[in-house]
């Protein structure tokens, strides 16, 4: 019994480890979680020994479980098709590999170097791209999504050091942190931008690593200068998308609705028109929202009402996560949704503080994966695509099952 457990151990961190490089290249990779999804179910039936549900694993379970109840009322409430609860369904398709991993003997090695080796692929794939025009991912088809994974591996390998990383970790997370923060400032994703320096800053208060000053400000200073290097550098798309961003948000706010002129900036005035939308629509419906995937036809009342640009009418959501759910499910999701966000960051900040290793893999990459997607939501509808929000809930799961797992004294693999 015990060979058999081991086997589905290395197995599920191959699968992770594979998951993690594949996000990259084939964001459509998800695949590989079924695998993991079927060993954890296999490993739970097998293994005979528990440990108890402490009340932050009762908060973080409930959350999820909340947040997928609540979309799934849509169907009675709102009669809406059964496939538009695919994206919150990973919320509950998650909990058994959470439940596992909370027993098992995997290494958070397995999610730190899949995610430095990740971002260096990414690095180098752009690169190509850049460079020598050879496109080594699918990165025309996926823009935002590889870049948020990128910004997000990209940071966690710079925190992954510490003062007991040997050589050779300290040369692959240095690389893959240099690596992909250049590349990803160079792949032109503002809101990527936006999340990675907000994280960047408050990961320096927080300090998990306990690092002095000067360690802090050079992290600090390497960003800045990496961002100034790829904002100078021609073509670079840096320079050209914040000019595209000020030149539409001055239209916006400038002009009437009748003198708006949207071949400017077209990306942001389509997006600041479908906020305005969103208000007006939250307006009528504060408590429960108009239902998953009913932003459209609404929208298409304020059209013919002349309250919003025609344009509107090309989107099926207003193009930020914390609005969307807003507009969706009203005040009550958008408070689940805030608690999805901040139950993992708790128990992470909590596991630093009560923790003396010096090695927090596992709490740094929850940092970093809720801070991102809590400031990427401000921008994009985040969790309305089955991708990144299999993305957030699996790393999330794995990350916080590790930390609860390592927090039992008395653990044994059996």
């Amino acid at each position: 019994m015990a060979v058999l457990t081991n086997i589905i151990d290395k197995a599920i961190g191959v699968l992770i480890f594979a998951y993690l490089i594949l996000s990259i290249i084939i964001p459509s990779s998800g695949y590989l979680v079924v695998g993991v999804l079927i060993l954890s179910l296999i490993g739970l039936m097998i293994r005979r020994h528990f440990h108890p549900i402490d009340k932050d694993e009762r908060i973080f379970i409930f959350s999820f479980i909340a947040y997928f109840l609540l979309a799934s009322l849509n169907i009675y409430f709102f009669n809406i098709d059964l496939r538009e609860l695919a994206s919150v369904s990973r919320f509950l398709l998650v909990l058994p590999i959470f439940f596992y991993l909370r027993i098992s003997s995997i290494q958070s090695s397995w999610i730190a170097y899949g995610i430095a080796l990740a971002v260096i692929v990414f690095g180098v794939g752009m690169v190509s791209e850049k460079l020598i025009k050879i496109n080594l991912l699918e990165f025309n088809k996926h823009e935002g999504m590889i870049t948020l994974y990128a910004g997000i591996y990209s940071i966690s390998s710079l925190f992954f050091l510490n003062k007991n990383s040997n050589y050779l970790s300290l040369v692959i997370f240095s690389t893959a942190g240099f690596l992909g923060i250049s590349t990803m400032l160079l792949a032109g994703g503002r809101g990527v931008w936006i999340a990675a320096i907000l994280t960047i800053v408050i990961l320096i208060l927080l300090n998990p690593n306990k690092w002095n000053k000067l360690e802090r400000y050079l992290i600090l200073f390497i960003f800045i200068s990496l961002f100034i290097v790829s904002f100078a550098i021609p073509n670079s798309g840096t320079y050209h998308r914040l000019e595209q961003a000020y030149s539409g948000i001055s239209e916006f706010i400038s002009k009437d609705e009748a003198e708006k002129d949207f071949s400017k900036a077209p990306s942001v005035m389509d997006r600041m028109e479908m906020w305005k939308a969103g208000f007006l629509i939250i307006r009528d419906n504060p408590i429960t929202g108009v239902g998953l995937n009913n932003f459209k036809a609404n929208a298409k009342k304020l059209i013919y009402e002349k309250k919003i640009s025609p344009r509107v009418q090309n989107f099926n959501h207003p193009h930020g996560q914390f609005i969307t759910t807003l507009v969706e499910q009203g005040i009550l999701g958008l408070c689940l949704l805030i608690f999805v966000i901040y139950s993992p960051l708790r128990v992470a900040l909590k596991s630093i503080k009560n923790t003396r290793s010096k090695d927090h893999v596992s709490q740094i990459v929850i940092l970093i994966t809720t801070l991102f997607y809590f400031f990427y939501s401000l921008t994009n509808g985040i969790f309305a695509h089955q991708n990144t929000t299999l993305f957030y809930v699996l790393i999330i799961s794995v990350a916080l099952a590790l930390i609860k797992r390592d927090s039992h004294q008395n653990y044994s693999p059996e």
